[in-house]
């Protein structure tokens, strides 16, 4: 195997470095969540009594989990609708000197 010197000048070694330290971060995020929950330090959610219902952590706690993914949801599409109406800038009404804008479809979330 031979190991380049100039690895970080080539765009597509410093994309695949980013991709691999993102899956590791990510990976490290999953198994510390799963050893958490393995210790029981994130709680059920069924309450002490079912018959009586949720407690009040409980109930915060499914609170604030709606309020983040509302939030996330809301981004998630701001990002889509943001992408979206770039590419169709781009595809239709930006003026390229030389000839006809690409039109790949792949632009809109991939890049």
């Amino acid at each position: 195997m031979v190991i380049k010197k100039d690895w970080f000048k080539v765009s597509s070694d410093v994309q695949f470095t980013m991709d691999l330290a993102a899956t590791l971060v990510l990976f490290l995020f999953i198994f510390f969540y799963y050893r958490l929950n393995r210790r029981g330090t994130v709680k059920n959610l069924g309450g002490p009594n079912l018959q009586t219902g949720p407690s009040i952590e409980t109930m915060r706690f499914i609170r604030h989990k709606k309020i983040i993914a509302g939030f996330l949801v809301s981004l998630f599409f701001g990002l889509a609708t943001y992408s979206l109406g770039h590419w169709i800038y781009e595809t239709f009404f930006a003026a390229i000197p030389g000839g006809a804008p690409a039109k790949d479809i792949n632009k809109i979330f991939f890049e």
